[in-house]
Formats: structure tokens, sequence, C-alpha cells
């Protein structure tokens, strides 16, 4: 029973690391999309406007 109860922890404590794993990637591919939207906005005119005419 207490190995069992050592399993749980361990693999509860590898989900906890990928769930921050998880949540660092996302904020960092939300941060570079919105720093792509912003280049777009500045630079070039927006690729929407290009393929409407």
């Amino acid at each position: 029973i207490i190995k069992a109860i050592l399993l749980y922890a361990y693999y509860f404590k590898l989900l906890n690391k990928f769930r921050y794993y998880n949540i660092f990637y996302i904020s960092l591919l939300c941060f570079i999309v919105i720093n792509l939207l912003f280049y777009q906005q500045i630079l070039p005119p927006p690729l929407i406007e290009i393929n409407n005419k």
C-alpha cells in the first residue's frame, strides 16, 4: 500500500511539472502571436486587406 501511495505522489509531481510546462509554452506562444500581430500592424499592411484586394 505504501509503495502505491509513493507511486501516486510521484505521478502527481510529474503531472504538475507537465502542467507548468504547458502553461509556460502556451504563454510563450501567445506572446509570439501578439508580437507578430503588432509587427504586421506597424510594418506591412495587414494580410486580410491584401487578400481582399
